[in-house]
C-alpha cells in the first residue's frame, strides 16, 4: 500500500534504483504513455493502489487538470508509477527513440508506438512476488491475460479508444517470466487469482492526457 515499504528490499518504492530505473525528483514528459493493470481475486476486483512507484506518496486527494483523486506529491518518482486507484499506470521517462518526444505532453505527435519497459520492471518497483500460486499476498491459481501480439508495436490503439477484453488471451510466462511482456501505450494486463469473475474481464477505456 502507499507509504509502506515494499515486499522486498529492492522494490516497492524504496528510493534506490530498481532494475536500472532511478527514483527522480520530477517526472519527465519526453515519453509519456499509459497502460492498465487489473486484479481479480476470487471473482472480486482488487484495487491496485495509488502511489506505487513513488517514495512517500501523499494520499490520492488532489485534483490535477480536472482529474480528481490523484496522488501527486512524493519524495521521488520512478518512471513507471500510479497516480490514482483506477489501475491506470503511467510511464513517464526521459528515454526516447531517436530523440523524438511522444505522448500527451508532446500533444500526442507522434503516438508512442514503441516499448521501453516491461511488466516485470513494474512488479519489481512494487516489490511484489508472482508465482503460479500467488500474486503477492493473494493466494490461489494465478492466470495472466494480455492482448495478443504484444510483441508488435502496432498493438497500440489510437487514442481515445476502448481495448476490448476479447483481445486478451491467456499468457504463459515461459523462461523469461513476466519480463517478456513489453509495455506499449494502451497495453492491458489482467491478473486473475483463484476463481475468475463470472461476468468475464471488463473492457478498458483509454483517454490520454496529463495526468
Amino acid at each position: 500500500m502507499p507509504g509502506q515499504t515494499g515486499a522486498t528490499t529492492t522494490g516497492g518504492g524504496q528510493g534506490s534504483p530498481v532494475d536500472g530505473i532511478a527514483c527522480q525528483g520530477t517526472m519527465s514528459g519526453n515519453y509519456h504513455v499509459h497502460f492498465y493493470v487489473g486484479v481479480f481475486y476470487n471473482g472480486q476486483q482488487v484495487v491496485v493502489p495509488a502511489g506505487l512507484g513513488m517514495v512517500n506518496p501523499e494520499p490520492p486527494t488532489d485534483t490535477i487538470n480536472g482529474v480528481p483523486n490523484q496522488s501527486w506529491i512524493a519524495t521521488c518518482y520512478y518512471d513507471v508509477h500510479i497516480h490514482d486507484n483506477s489501475g491506470m499506470v503511467h510511464v513517464e521517462s526521459t528515454n526516447t527513440q531517436n530523440g523524438q518526444n511522444c505522448g500527451p505532453i508532446a500533444n500526442e505527435q507522434p503516438e508512442c508506438n514503441y516499448s521501453i519497459f516491461t511488466f516485470q520492471q513494474f512488479l519489481d518497483e512494487w516489490g511484489i512476488s508472482v508465482s503460479p500460486t500467488n500474486f503477492g499476498p493473494l493466494t490461489g491459481a494465478v492466470q495472466i491475460y494480455t492482448q495478443t501480439g504484444q510483441n508488435l508495436p502496432a498493438q497500440y490503439c489510437t487514442d481515445p479508444c476502448t481495448v476490448s477484453s476479447s483481445t486478451a488471451s491467456f499468457y504463459t510466462p515461459g523462461t523469461s517470466g513476466l519480463g517478456a511482456i513489453p509495455i506499449y501505450s494502451h497495453t492491458m494486463i489482467w491478473i486473475v487469482i483463484g476463481t475468475p469473475p463470472t461476468a468475464g474481464l471488463p473492457n478498458v477505456y483509454f483517454e490520454e492526457g496529463d495526468p
